[in-house]
């Protein structure tokens, strides 16, 4: 069984961290013998999703920002989301802060994951991944924002084209 874990830095880069650090890598992966033509409901994860344990990226508002941001795009895109009942398939997501220090004392590697799980099969299909230097300090609600959606945007745009 092909299961293609790879993590995106979407909560990272809307983390509470300022960090106009560029992206340091975007990945995209997907398992090609499975046919997701035939997807068109589905949920969140909750459960399965990962946090870091740190609060510099576990906050509400991340979360909320960033559960916002993936039912706006996979919406626009034609797909129906449902709270409850059976779905196509679910959507989690990971954070992952290492390497503290590194390039300065303030500053951490985070790295994240998407993933879209078949629910019929439990197979993770698709998973897009960024990775970055963020840096502690308080961002602007209004940038906060914008950089979840172009994140989730940025990554989305390559699941199911």
């Amino acid at each position: 069984m092909i299961r293609l874990v790879i993590i995106l830095s979407i909560i990272l880069a809307l983390s509470g961290c300022a960090s106009g650090a560029p992206k340091e890598l975007v990945n995209i992966a997907m398992t090609p013998s499975v046919d997701i033509s035939h997807y068109h409901t589905w949920s969140f994860d909750i459960a399965a999703s990962i946090d870091s344990g740190h609060e510099a990226v576990d906050d509400e508002f991340i979360k909320t920002h960033l559960l916002s941001s993936v039912k706006a795009v996979l919406g626009e895109r034609g797909f129906v989301f449902r709270e409850k009942g059976a779905v196509d398939f679910k959507v989690s997501y990971r954070i992952i802060l290492d390497q503290f220090g590194e390039q300065g004392p303030d500053t951490a590697r985070a790295r994240g994951t998407l993933l879209i799980r078949d629910t019929k099969t439990n197979r993770i299909v698709w998973s897009g991944e960024v990775k970055r230097i963020v840096t502690d300090g308080a961002r602007p609600t209004e940038e906060r924002i914008r950089s979840i959606d172009d994140t989730v945007r940025g990554l989305l745009k390559y699941f199911a084209t």
